[in-house]
């Protein structure tokens, strides 16, 4: 092991102490380097004294520890990926952080400046010690329920991002500005290098925002209702790492002859795009017509079953992405579809541990289920998306019903099940139907087959009341009366207590698992997943 060098009399001490070494050594070459591949690594401290550290002896053949070359380089192997895992994710119970601490690859320094202006880095100084977090571990806590929190990576995890675009403050009104709303406001602010986002929607906003200054395009002016560019939408192709882009622009959809400014600014943004989509990364090009009324302000507009279509336009590229889940134990992948106008995990990295924890669970009810009963149980998804997490239960359940009110899911679900075969095609359907229209019509769900499994995904406000009280009371519905396992995944947790509450109390259900997933690092946010075993 080379030693620093200090002083010319110590370096000429050392040098001689080599040399004799060395002399020793070239008696038995073979042995030499069988003890250098085992010795313990010792680091030397600066030298403040020549007082030289005993060499670490190796353990010879028969000795307890030796472990042969091959053991070592084994070895090696299994600490280096263990080091990488550790590194892309982990988990707290509890108060217990240390974990997260060696997580965290930002410095403080940098999240502090972050935080001055980005809304949603609030708690990414430590995402665990938010508000929501902190009520959901006493709130399991009184229920004296084991509750482990989850917490993958902290930057470059939203592959999803839906951004205001409004005027610069104090500035030209010209100039238009993309970012995000302030907390409790409708004032955009300018959030380059987002933490949170993914470098491809960092580069696509800086770059777009350039543009629609050079063409002059107007942003949208919520005062009036004047203005063009409402938000700006993306979604990254986690393979490719190329952009979807849609342009939400406040307009009714254009006709061939229209030659009005807002057609034609379209038209100027779109070629400017097009011209530069190689370097902007871009997948895909829509546009949404959303046009400004004082009785709506959302993103997007679904409009009825006959005019939503008119609302959506593709311009460029494939019409969807599309996705797969690293799942461990499934023998034939899912393929996911994801245009713009369906719902999409923003975090599918750290959701995909969601779905495999929920597999596992099915797969662990399966072994301990009467055989009497079947060989599998049938499941029912509600608020189900286009199958993020029913399609990968399909081969633990004999029949899957999955169900959502967006009419645009249907085609994506049927587009992942023709890839699965005819054998699973005969088994799994989907109903463009909202919850409560679901659960009220008992026809939905076959008699002969029914539900056992129930998967529950809904929005931020909970589950539908008709939904609720139908776990609940049985003269709501029958549907449910032979279901034996709830498995209710949740983004706002104060509707989650409401529900956990009432089902608790029904004395029908208990809380047999869960577990908090840190979806959002930075925001005041947390996703329960959770499951419940009829009595």
């Amino acid at each position: 092991m080379d030693l620093i060098k200090t002083e010319s009399r110590e370096s000429e001490g050392v040098g001689k102490r080599r040399r004799r070494r060395g002399a020793k050594g070239r008696e038995d070459a073979k042995k030499r380097e069988r003890e250098e591949e085992q010795k313990v690594q010792v680091l030397v401290p600066e030298m403040k004294s020549k007082k030289r550290k005993k060499k670490a002896v190796a353990p010879k053949p028969g000795d307890e520890g030796y472990k042969t070359p091959t053991q070592l380089r084994n070895a090696r192997k299994r600490r280096a990926k263990q080091r990488k895992k550790n590194g892309n994710s982990g988990s707290t119970s509890g108060n217990r952080k240390e974990g997260f601490q060696q997580r965290n690859s930002l410095s403080s320094a940098k999240r502090e400046e972050s935080n001055k202006e980005d809304p949603s880095t609030k708690y990414l100084s430590d995402p665990l010690a938010c508000p929501l977090v902190e009520k959901a571990k006493q709130y399991f806590l009184d229920h004296e329920v084991e509750f482990e929190i989850y917490l993958g990576k902290l930057e470059g995890w939203r592959t999803v991002s839906k951004l205001p675009v409004r005027s610069a403050p104090d500035e030209d009104e010209k100039k238009c500005i993309i970012g995000l709303f302030k907390p409790n406001s409708h004032d955009v602010v300018s959030v380059p290098n987002c933490t949170a986002h993914h470098p491809s929607i960092n580069s696509t906003v800086e770059s777009l925002q350039l543009l629609c200054n050079n063409l002059s395009v107007k942003p949208f002016d919520e005062k009036d209702g004047t203005g063009y560019l409402r938000y700006v939408c993306m979604n990254v192709d986690r393979n490719s790492k190329h952009v979807q882009l849609t342009l939400v622009w406040n307009s009714d959809p254009y006709s061939e002859d229209d030659e009005s400014q807002g057609k034609q600014q379209l038209h100027e943004l779109t070629q400017e795009l097009l011209s530069k989509k190689d370097a902007l990364k871009i997948h895909s090009v829509y546009y949404h017509f959303n046009a400004a009324s004082k009785h709506a302000d959302n993103v997007f507009d679904f409009g009825t079953p006959t005019t939503c279509q008119k609302l959506w336009k593709h311009i460029y590229g494939p019409r969807h992405i599309i996705e797969i889940l690293e799942i461990p134990d499934l023998q034939k992948e899912i393929r996911l579809f994801f245009p713009p106008n369906v719902f999409r995990q923003a975090n599918l990295d750290a959701f995909t541990k969601i779905v495999a924890t929920i597999r596992n669970y099915i797969i662990q009810y399966n072994r301990s289920r009467p055989k009497q009963q079947g060989p599998l149980p049938s499941c029912l998804e509600l608020y189900g998306g286009v199958g993020t997490i029913g399609l990968h239960l399909h081969d633990l359940t004999s029949n899957l019903l999955s169900s959502d009110e967006n009419p645009f899911n249907i085609d994506c679900f049927m587009s992942s099940v023709k890839l699965l075969g005819k054998k699973a095609q005969g088994r799994i359907k989907y109903l463009s139907k909202d919850a409560t229209s679901v659960v009220k019509d008992e026809s939905s769900f076959p008699q002969a087959n029914e539900v056992e499994v129930l998967i529950v995904d809904p929005p931020r406000k909970g589950l539908n009341d008709f939904v609720l009280q139908s776990l609940i009371f049985e003269n709501e519905s029958r549907m449910f009366h032979k279901t034996k396992v709830l498995i209710y995944v949740s983004c706002g947790f104060e509707a989650f207590q409401r529900d956990c509450d009432a089902l608790l109390k029904s004395k029908k259900w208990v809380l047999d698992q869960v577990e908090g997933h840190i979806l959002f690092p930075g925001s005041n946010a947390i996703e329960t997943l959770a499951f419940f075993k009829s009595k």
